[in-house]
């Protein structure tokens, strides 16, 4: 008898880490540092498509992962990205209206 590892609980793992990776984008651009902001936003970005893929990949989809998780995770990467630029003055209220606009519209 022996012992059958599961991955299934990788792309949820991968879809929490997206919102992880967003409080650091936030926190990087509120001090500026916009390199390690830029390299992190790629790497969360990255995660969105990796997750799906992960889940189809290991046959881990999940009503969870699915429904819950990755939905959550996806406007916290957005929010983080707009606010760390707002807040330090790279983007003003105009912008911020116009995000608004397109993510109604979508």
């Amino acid at each position: 008898m022996g012992y059958k590892m599961s991955y299934k609980w990788i792309p949820n793992a991968v879809s929490v880490s997206r919102g992880l990776l967003s409080v650091f984008i936030f926190i990087y651009a509120l001090e500026h540092y916009w390199l390690a902001a830029a390299i992190i936003s790629v790497l969360a970005f990255a995660t969105d498509g990796l997750d799906g893929w992960l889940a189809h990949w290991l046959d881990a989809k999940s009503d969870l992962g699915g429904k819950l998780i990755d939905p959550a995770n996806d406007p916290l990467l957005s929010v983080a990205l707009v606010a760390g630029l707002f807040f330090t003055g790279v983007i003003g209220w105009g912008i911020i209206g116009l995000v608004a606009a397109i993510t109604a519209v979508i």
